[in-house]
């Protein structure tokens, strides 16, 4: 019995690897309870020292907090309304789409009047002369200005550039090529139907040599500012905001009828050439709608006035200018011819471009996603 008992002696003092010693199982089971007994007493005193401390607490950082983490809301329970002011000049998707656009005519106003201010001086803001050395300057300022300006609200709209009309990745590419031979072809065909009526002459050639080199260039480029200007100014940024908060069609018909309305300004205009404008301008709306930009529109309108003012010489909006290609001339009723206001403002135009309305329609069946971006 001393063996075994020397034995189990023996086996219970022996070391484990290390020189960590084997502890007896009873040994183990009092540590384990006076660990337990040790933790409740430090819970308990913990408790204690919190419920003395907790009307310090509750003065205190523990309050503040609260506030910080809960919401704000009404007495009834419900988030808050936002205040009078705020609801005048905000909406659920930021700033309203009127003071979008005051922002937008603001900078674009600042930005067109300090460079003609500085280009012009006195004769800034008087009707320029229907000549290139006029026209360009101030065309190429008042296009930079639009850009301009729809740079900064892209930047305030955190939004591509591309969205309001005219992506840069389309420039001068296929739509707006296509765009311009349905302007020349447009016009081609109202004088074409006006020579048929007896109402129209070609005449001859005018220009020759350097003089038409001039000429065509210098026309070229400044009826592309005109078609990029004038495109962007009415069915840029303004429509796609307008649209927005009316609706494409309403947003159309509005600008539209600005546009129409500019133009009671230019000298020898008439009502059917107003009513023509205004038709235009839908018609330019709905390539935008169907073909997802404006590069058709730009390259329509830019070759209608160029075919118009330069290639057959005739009047546009009440405006003849020099260095054109063809002598020609008018001679027939003024509900043909248009009178005084040109071509655009005879009864043809308008038949021609609700044909043109027609044939957008069949042409571009929807917007493709290619031409969107």
């Amino acid at each position: 019995m001393r063996g075994e008992a020397s034995l189990a002696k023996k086996s219970s003092g022996s070391k484990l690897p290390f020189g960590f010693a084997q502890d007896e199982p009873h040994s183990t089971d009092l540590q384990n309870k006076k660990r337990e007994a040790g933790v409740y007493l430090r819970g308990a005193s913990v408790q204690g020292a919190q419920g003395r401390m907790e009307p310090e607490t509750s003065r205190g950082t523990t309050t503040e907090t609260a506030h910080e983490t809960a919401p704000v809301t009404a007495r009834d329970g419900s988030p808050p309304h936002p205040s009078r002011i705020r609801r005048v000049f905000f909406d659920a998707k930021g700033i309203r789409p009127v003071w979008r656009l005051l922002i937008y005519f603001g900078v674009y106003i600042a930005i067109a009047g300090t460079l003609s201010f500085l280009v012009f001086r006195g004769a800034a803001f008087k009707m320029p002369e229907f000549r290139l050395g006029e026209l360009l300057p101030r065309e190429f300022i008042g296009l930079f200005a639009v850009l301009a300006a729809a740079g900064v609200m892209s930047r305030i709209e955190r939004c591509d550039f591309g969205s309001y009309g005219l992506p840069w990745k389309k420039a001068l590419g296929l739509r707006f090529w296509e765009g311009a031979v349905w302007g020349f072809l447009a016009m081609t065909v109202l004088l074409a139907i006006l020579r048929a009526a007896g109402s129209f002459s070609f005449g001859n050639i005018e220009l020759h040599g350097r003089r038409l080199l001039v000429y065509t260039c210098g026309w070229s480029v400044y009826f592309l500012a005109v078609g990029m200007y004038e495109e962007f100014m009415f069915r840029g940024y303004p429509q796609a905001r307008l649209a927005t908060r009316m609706g494409f069609w309403r947003a159309a018909v509005v600008l539209s009828a600005i546009f129409a309305a500019l133009h009671l300004a230019n000298p020898g205009e008439n009502v059917a050439g107003i009513a023509q404008v205004f038709l235009i301008a839908l018609l330019f709306c709905l390539t935008l709608k169907r073909t997802g930009n404006l590069w058709f529109a730009v390259g329509l309108h830019a070759a209608w006035d160029w075919a118009e003012t330069f290639f057959y010489g005739v009047a546009d909006s009440g405006f003849r200018g020099p260095g054109h290609l063809l002598n020609s001339s008018f001679h027939g009723p003024k509900l043909l011819t248009g009178g005084s206001a040109g071509p655009e403002g005879s009864v043809i135009a308008l038949a021609i471009e609700v044909a043109m309305i027609g044939l957008v329609m069949l042409r571009f069946r929807g917007a493709s996603r290619a031409d969107r971006v």
